[in-house]
This record gives C-alpha cells, sequence and structure tokens, in this order.
C-alpha cells in the first residue's frame, strides 16, 4: 500500500512540474511574440509602387564618411537642404554601370533648373580598392561631369560597405573582379530621408524626373 501511494504521489509531482514548464514555455512564447509585434511596429515597411520598379521608403539615410574625386570628405552634413539621388557603380564595369551613368547624364539635361535650387548628383564606387580619387577624377572628366554637382565617392572598403549595405544595395566580388549587383537609383530628400529606390533599368526618366520634381 505504502508502495502505491508512493507511487501515486511522484505522477503527481511529475504532473505539476509539466504544467509549471508548459505554462512558462507558453508565457515565454507569449512574450516573444509581444517583442516581435512591438518591433515590427517601430519597423516602417517600404511601399512598392508600379510593379516593384519604385520603392518608396522613410528612413534615415545611412552615414556618409566617403572621399570625392578631388580627395574632399563628403558626409551627410554636407547634403543637408539638397536633394541627392544615387547610383552605385565601378568604372571597370562594361555592363549595367555604364547604363546607369548615361541615365544620371540624361537626370542632368533634363533637370537643370533643379540643379540650380540643389539637386545633387552622387556615385559611389563599390570597388574602393581600384577606384582611388585620382581613378574617379579621370571617369568623371572623360564623361563631362560637372563637379559642382555631381560627385563620385571612394573610401575605405569598410565604409564603402557599410554605406552600402546600409542602402541595402546587393552586390559581391567575382573571380575575374568583376562585380554582380542590383541597380538601383537611390533618392534622398531635403531633410536627409531615403525616400525612393529607383530601378535603373526599368523606370523611364521621365517617370524619375517627376517623382524628383515634386521636392522642389
Amino acid at each position: 500500500m505504502n508502495i502505491m501511494k508512493q507511487i501515486t504521489l511522484l505522477i503527481m509531482a511529475a504532473l505539476i512540474i509539466f504544467a509549471g514548464c508548459s505554462e512558462k514555455g507558453h508565457e515565454d512564447h507569449s512574450s516573444h511574440e509581444q517583442h516581435t509585434t512591438k518591433k515590427a511596429e517601430k519597423k516602417k515597411t517600404a511601399q512598392i509602387y508600379e510593379n516593384g520598379r519604385i520603392v518608396q521608403f522613410e528612413e534615415t539615410a545611412p552615414t556618409i564618411n566617403l572621399t570625392n574625386q578631388d580627395g574632399k570628405i563628403v558626409t551627410n552634413e554636407d547634403l543637408k537642404g539638397k536633394v541627392v539621388l544615387f547610383n552605385f557603380i565601378y568604372t571597370n564595369c562594361k555592363e549595367s554601370c555604364p547604363i546607369m551613368t548615361h541615365k544620371f547624364m540624361d537626370i542632368e539635361k533634363e533637370m537643370q533648373s533643379e540643379i540650380k535650387k540643389g539637386l545633387r548628383l552622387i556615385s559611389i564606387t563599390m570597388d574602393p580598392e581600384r577606384d582611388t580619387p585620382e581613378v574617379l577624377k579621370k571617369h568623371a572628366a572623360s564623361i563631362n561631369a560637372n563637379p559642382e554637382y555631381w560627385s563620385f565617392l571612394t573610401g575605405e572598403k569598410s565604409e564603402v560597405d557599410k554605406v552600402l549595405k546600409g542602402f541595402r544595395f546587393f552586390y559581391e566580388k567575382n573571380e575575374d573582379g568583376s562585380f554582380g549587383h542590383t541597380n538601383a537609383i537611390v533618392m534622398l530628400d531635403r531633410k536627409g530621408v531615403w525616400k525612393y529606390n529607383f530601378s535603373v533599368l526599368t523606370v523611364p526618366v521621365d517617370i524619375l524626373v517627376e517623382r524628383v520634381r515634386k521636392e522642389f
């Protein structure tokens, strides 16, 4: 009889411990869900327009501390009060980078009045090891880019990586020295807010210009 009582007590104790663990697990799961929900509420979701060719953001731009083709440091502070368009290139690129550069050249022609009001064009290299300020200056001269409003930025690889990753720009160096990468033009408004991503290969210049002109 004593043995039966002991067995019964052991079973009851096991059930109580199991119930306690289950309840704690439920509480932990609930707490995790609440934390995840709060985190999701803080993160602003990008809005996608025109089949993904234009993406609208409302995010602070990543920290920029890079060197232009004249050897001068360019930071976020230097861009305050200006509408800024960024693209991401490397000078040895023979495929999509020239298309991105020509898009900027078309924008330059279309938006001279906006340039006078504070529109700036910035091309950031994804290949800082080869694209030194001297190399970028020669490249800028080869396409007649006006340094008053079109800058080409480079810097330490770690700093360039931070900026490109901050803009969620995908790029990967191949064994032959070329890069696989996405193609985008990024727009910051006068407050330094990251406002749009435009797909370089699919968004016509006139649509991009129309969006940018709304900032003036």
